[in-house]
């Protein structure tokens, strides 16, 4: 009799993990091909940039969105909506916020030095990112339409939905699998690197907090600093991105390397930002044990 519980329980959990993966089949498909297409069509008179902010926005709310509450009431066993938890410290926010901050910058300047390597060898700019203005006013929709929006539906289906479902069997698979999906849904192979990371920034967030403020917070100042660097000022790196055909090969190089050299560094402040509790606690430890060798040396000594 438990044999055939137990065989039900496994057949239904199977059936679970499928639905979940077939929804982001069709999530990817509807929100890169089918809602694309339909605002197309209905808004024939409206500018590219308004026709993506619209299909960006009816994508999130009703297709990311959508499916996550369908998902969320399928199953409310394993996904219990948990907002905020008011027994996390304060540390843990401020830490995993300089963290998402530290890290965009990082990741800027070692991506951008990167390109400034491939056009100084191949000549190709086709890479060169060049800024498209905007007033306050159209940044501040962008920021709400391409910002909050993702922000707070990404979140709730990939952090919440996906690893908490996957984690039940699992815990690293159900947190690679999350990261992995929502990398994947992300374009270009840089943006997929730098996703897929910071996926699992936002995943331990999710982990320490058991909530979704924190991963949701993390992922808005991440969108709003790509949006601001994209409309409203240039990173360093990115201009001479730009002013490259001004550029020797030689000093593109050099330029690359210091690029390079600052990005690693951030990166490394980031990771002492994140484990900070666990060096401390290394350092601790280290400094106990070092303090009860030498406290036994001067024991004996006395002997």
């Amino acid at each position: 009799m438990n044999k055939m519980r137990n065989k039900k329980k496994y057949k239904s959990e199977n059936k679970n993990s499928y639905i979940i993966i077939i929804s982001f089949v069709w999530i990817l498909i509807l929100t890169n091909l089918v809602m694309p297409a339909l605002v197309s069509f209905v808004f024939q008179n409206q500018s590219e940039n308004t026709l993506r902010l619209l299909s960006s926005t009816f994508s999130q709310i009703f297709i990311i969105g959508g499916f996550s509450f369908l998902l969320l009431k399928k199953f409310p066993g394993y996904t219990e909506l948990k907002i905020i938890n008011l027994e996390t410290g304060k540390r843990t926010y401020i830490r995993n916020l300089l963290a998402t901050v530290l890290f965009f910058y990082a990741s800027k300047f070692v991506f951008d030095s990167l390109g400034l390597v491939y056009i100084s060898l191949t000549e190709n700019f086709n890479i060169i990112h060049k800024i498209a203005p905007l007033d306050m006013p159209s940044f501040l929709i962008y920021v709400f339409l391409l910002g909050v929006l993702p922000a707070i539906f990404e979140e709730l289906y990939y952090r919440h939905v996906i690893y908490i479902y996957y984690s039940e069997m699992k815990k690293s698979f159900g947190f690679f699998l999350s990261a992995f999906l929502f990398a994947i849904a992300h374009s270009g192979f840089q943006r997929i690197i730098i996703t897929f990371v910071f996926a699992m920034l936002l995943m331990k967030a999710f982990e320490e907090t058991e909530a979704l403020i924190l991963p949701v917070t993390m992922h808005l100042i991440f969108n709003v600093l790509t949006l601001y660097h994209d409309h409203i000022i240039l990173l360093p790196s990115e201009n001479i991105l730009v002013q490259y055909k001004y550029t020797s090969p030689i000093g593109c190089l050099i330029e690359a390397l210091q690029f390079l050299a600052f990005g690693l560094c951030l990166s490394a402040i980031t990771y002492a930002a994140l484990f900070s509790q666990d060096l401390m606690a290394y350092v601790r430890l280290l400094k106990r044990s070092i303090i009860d060798r030498h406290g036994r040396v001067y024991a004996d000594r006395i002997k």
